[in-house]
């Protein structure tokens, strides 16, 4: 599939590509109530049968380890806080090691402690080599990123690259 496009792709392909090339970190987080916190991190682990039983169970537990929530691994959702769901909600989408994340909002529901961490890992992933999209209303996180598009309306109003500034304008 590599090298395919992947509009080219039929739905089953899609959903494969997506579940192995793509991380998405909801802005409602869209964690399932009734499982554990780790059970959420391994879902996308087994829809896409990556890792086996074990390894993705300690693959797991380390994404909850980075983001600072394996003591709750047990929990459900409705047990731990909106930005506790939203760090869980993080390290589902890196379960699968995408080389691309979507973040809408990532560090929205969380103090400025807490989105400091999510950011630092964030940069990581960066510097790993992975290309994260975030979507967020927060400009204080704009000089944190090498790329970086203001809209207004859906329309491109400024677009800066790692140290310069083009202005666009409709």
């Amino acid at each position: 599939m590599e090298g395919t496009p992947v509009h080219s792709l039929n739905e089953d392909q899609v959903a494969f590509w997506r579940g192995n090339k793509v991380g998405v970190i909801y802005q409602s987080f869209e964690l399932m109530p009734s499982l554990s916190l780790l059970d959420n991190v391994m879902l996308p682990m087994d829809f896409c049968d990556l890792y086996r039983r074990g390894e993705s169970r300690e693959r797991a537990m380390e994404l909850l380890r980075q983001v600072e929530l394996q003591d709750h691994a047990l929990k459900l959702p409705s047990a731990i806080s909106g930005g506790q769901q939203q760090r869980v909600a993080i390290a589902r989408a890196l379960a699968n090691n995408p080389p691309l994340i979507i973040a809408d909002e990532p560090t929205g529901s969380l103090d400025s402690a807490t989105a400091e961490i999510i950011v630092e890992l964030f940069e990581k992933l960066v510097d790993e080599g992975k290309t994260v999209i975030l979507a967020t209303h927060d400009h204080s996180l704009d000089d944190r990123f090498t790329h970086t598009l203001t809209l207004d309306d859906g329309i491109v109003t400024e677009e800066k690259h790692a140290g310069s500034v083009e202005e666009q304008h409709a």
